[in-house]
């Protein structure tokens, strides 16, 4: 920790102006990948053979991530199987096409650590360390306070709900067969959007609030008030959940 002595410090002035409490020292880059499966499964298929299908695919996928020289061919079985599913990706990579099959999928997986670049130029920051600038200098601003892990988690939890409610409405608007119903594909859009719109608004009142109650300017009971707000406003997760059954 040689290079952050006081001497070597760039920009001192942060010890005096209380705008930061931590100083990054390191970085991990990567990206993440999520690859969603679909299938429908009618009143006459036995579902225990459902379920076997299902955990061959998956174990194919494994064998994948395990081995770059794993045969990506299947025997009969298998294609038939999996033509039966659907595959969406949500990922920080860029794909020349979107799978849209199992098939595909395997392709894509297999191929992912391509997709960083040669000098994994296209990585992106998946998990950064903190040092907290009070053990570098007496006068830096630092944390006052911690938060109790439930409002965190149950924060972590709304955010969630409100990011699955977002990828539902796209799958859907991207079902031919739901799109031409009249009126739904308006529906979805406008749930769509003002979902997003909610999330935004929420994620700029944390951004505000969290760094507040860290520097012991506001009680962590803001933070509970908030939540409290959200459960009582239509984007509460119970709500958002039977919207999307009942559509």
């Amino acid at each position: 920790m040689n290079h952050l002595a006081s001497g070597n410090i760039a920009h001192s002035e942060v010890f005096d102006n209380d705008t930061a409490t931590h100083v990054v020292t390191a970085v991990l880059f990567g990206a993440d990948a999520c690859f969603v499966f679909d299938r429908e499964v009618s009143s006459d298929e036995d579902k225990s053979t459902v379920e076997g299908e299902l955990k061959a695919a998956f174990e194919k996928l494994k064998g994948i991530s395990a081995s770059a020289e794993i045969n990506l061919s299947m025997n009969n079985n298998q294609n038939t199987a999996t033509q039966k599913f659907s595959c969406t990706f949500y990922g920080d990579f860029q794909l020349p096409s979107n799978p849209a099959s199992f098939e595909d999928a395997l392709k894509v997986f297999a191929d992912l650590p391509k997709l960083l670049g040669d000098n994994k130029e296209l990585a992106v920051p998946l998990r950064v360390w903190l040092y907290p600038l009070d053990k570098l200098h007496s006068s830096a601003a630092k944390l006052q306070k911690e938060i109790h892990t439930s409002p965190i988690r149950n924060i972590e939890s709304v955010i969630e709900s409100l990011n699955i409610t977002e990828m539902k409405c796209n799958d859907l608007l991207k079902d031919a067969p739901s799109s031409a119903i009249a009126g739904f594909h308006d529906k979805l859009m406008h749930m769509k959007q003002n979902c997003c719109a909610y999330k935004l608004s929420l994620l700029k009142k944390l951004g505000s609030l969290l760094p507040k109650i860290r520097g012991g300017m506001k009680m962590e009971k803001a933070l509970i008030d908030l939540l409290l707000s959200h459960d009582e406003c239509p984007f509460r997760g119970s709500d958002l959940e039977q919207w999307m059954k009942e559509k």
